[in-house]
C-alpha cells in the first residue's frame, strides 16, 4: 500500500485470541504504537472462519506480514501464511505449560506442532519467560516484555475514577473500607480458589475481581456466598485505572516474570502481592510482597499492609519506579524491527 506522500505502508495481519478481548490488551497497545510508525495493523480473532476469510485475502497480496499469537492464532496463522506465501511471525506471549491440563497425548502433539511452527517461522517474538528452553529445540527470536501506559494509570482520568466508583458502589462495595483487587484475565493459574478462601477468612478486607476468563463461573458462584467478595464483571480497558484508584492492594499470583497487571498496579502505586517463583527474576522484596499462593498467607499479608501503611507505601513507590522503566513504545520497536526484517526478505 502506498501512502499519499509516496511511502510504502507495511500491511500486517495479526491473529489474536478471539475470546476475552477486554482483558487481552497487549496487542492493542503494541498496534497503536506501530501504526504511528507506518505499519497498518489488522487485528482479527483466531477462528476457523477467519482463517478461511483472511487466507483468501492474503492470497491476493493484501498483507506483507502475518503474525500469529499463541495458541490458536499461531497454529492457524502459520498455515494461512504458508498457503498464501506471506512472511510469518510467531508471537509467544504465554508458555506452553498454560495448556498442560489437556489430555497428555493432545498436549504433546500441540507442543510438537508449536515448536515446528516456531522453527520454520520467518521470525519470532517471545516474552522473557516464554523463550526459555527454546534454543534446545533449535528456536530463536526476539524478546519483548510487557509495559504499561504509565500516565493513563498514574494519573487516571476523573471520568474513569467516577464511573469505576459508581460500579463498585452499585455492587455493594464500600469505598471507605480496604479493597484488595484482582484485575485482568482469569485463568486457573491465578489461584482464584485461594483468593476466594482468603476472602472467607479476612472479613476486614473487601475482595474485588474485575475481568473475564475461564474462572468466571467459580468466582461468580463464590461471590453469591461470601459477603466481602465481589465480581462486577469485565469493562473497557479505559476504566481499569479507575478501579485501581479505589483499591488498597492488588493480587498477581501467576508464575510469569513481568505480567502486565504488575506494571498497572505499579503505575498506580498499589501495594502488590505476588507469588514466589518467576516474578523474582524481575522484581525484588522491596517492591512486591512475595507469598506462597495460599489463603492464609494472602490474609496475613493484607493484615500487614493494613497495620504497616508506611512500609506498604514504600514498596508501592518502588514498584511504581520499576513500572516506569518500560513503555509500549519500546516494546513496539522490537516488533517494528522484526516486521521490517521479514517483509524486506
Amino acid at each position: 500500500m502506498v501512502e499519499s506522500d509516496g511511502r510504502m505502508k507495511t500491511r500486517v495481519l495479526w491473529f489474536r485470541p478471539a475470546r476475552w478481548k477486554k482483558v487481552s490488551v497487549r496487542r492493542e497497545r503494541i498496534s497503536e504504537k506501530l501504526e504511528l510508525r507506518g505499519v497498518d495493523i489488522e487485528l482479527v480473532g483466531a477462528t476457523f472462519s477467519n482463517f478461511l476469510t483472511y487466507w483468501a485475502k492474503a492470497t491476493k497480496g493484501e498483507y506483507d506480514v502475518i503474525i500469529g499469537n499463541v495458541r490458536l492464532g499461531m497454529y492457524g496463522g502459520y498455515l494461512v501464511a504458508r498457503a498464501s506465501c506471506t512472511p510469518f511471525i510467531g508471537d509467544v506471549s504465554d508458555p506452553l505449560t498454560d495448556i498442560d491440563q489437556l489430555p497428555k497425548p493432545l498436549y504433546l502433539a500441540l507442543g510438537r506442532y508449536e515448536k515446528f511452527v516456531l522453527r520454520h517461522a520467518d521470525g519470532n517474538v517471545f516474552l522473557p519467560e516464554t523463550i526459555k528452553g527454546m534454543e534446545k529445540s533449535g528456536i530463536d527470536g526476539k524478546i519483548a516484555g510487557n509495559a504499561v501506559d504509565f500516565e493513563m494509570f498514574s494519573d487516571p482520568a476523573a471520568e474513569a475514577i467516577e464511573e469505576a466508583g459508581e460500579i463498585l458502589r452499585s455492587e455493594g462495595v464500600s469505598l471507605d473500607d480496604p479493597i484488595a483487587i484482582y484485575l485482568g484475565s482469569m485463568p486457573e493459574q491465578q489461584h482464584f480458589e485461594e483468593i476466594i478462601e482468603a476472602a472467607r477468612i479476612t472479613e476486614d478486607w473487601q475482595f474485588v475481581v474485575v475481568g473475564e476468563g475461564p474462572m468466571e463461573e467459580v468466582v461468580t458462584n463464590a461471590a453469591t456466598e461470601i459477603d466481602n467478595l465481589y465480581f462486577p464483571g469485565s469493562f473497557d480497558y479505559e476504566l481499569m485505572p479507575g478501579f485501581l484508584h479505589h483499591a488498597n492492594a492488588g493480587f498477581c499470583l501467576e508464575h510469569v516474570e513481568r505480567p502486565l497487571k504488575i506494571s498497572e498496579y505499579g503505575a498506580v502505586s498499589l501495594p502488590t502481592l505476588g507469588a514466589y517463583g518467576k516474578l523474582e527474576a524481575e522484581f525484588s522484596e522491596d517492591e512486591i510482597y512475595f507469598i506462597q499462593p495460599e489463603s492464609s498467607e494472602i490474609s496475613a499479608v493484607l493484615g500487614r499492609i493494613r497495620d504497616n501503611p508506611n512500609e506498604a507505601e514504600e514498596r508501592a513507590q518502588k514498584l511504581r519506579e520499576h513500572a516506569k522503566q518500560y513503555s509500549w513504545k519500546e516494546v513496539a520497536s522490537i516488533y517494528y524491527d522484526i516486521i521490517a526484517s521479514v517483509s524486506d526478505e
